[in-house]
């Protein structure tokens, strides 16, 4: 049991070097291909999906706690 949680945090943990590329190159996808790569062939889709939500959602939170992020037009009319 213990080897395949070693193994399965070992495959989770290709998300963290490709967010790390990515936020080094100032979030341009397409400079961490190798690592965009590695982190799909690691991780079953669920997971893919769910970390780049999970990532999407971290920058929203980022700008939004930071007060930086505005509001569209459409929300604001009601």
């Amino acid at each position: 049991m213990q080897k395949f949680l070693i193994l399965a945090n070992t495959k989770i943990i290709q998300h963290e070097h490709y967010w790390q590329c990515l936020g080094a190159h100032t979030q341009d996808a397409a400079l961490c291909p190798r690592l965009r790569s590695s982190f799909e062939t690691s991780c079953p889709q669920q997971w893919r999906k769910y970390f780049d939500k999970r990532r999407d959602y971290l920058k929203f939170k980022e700008k939004f706690e930071a007060e930086q992020f505005q509001p569209s037009e459409s929300t604001t009319n009601f």
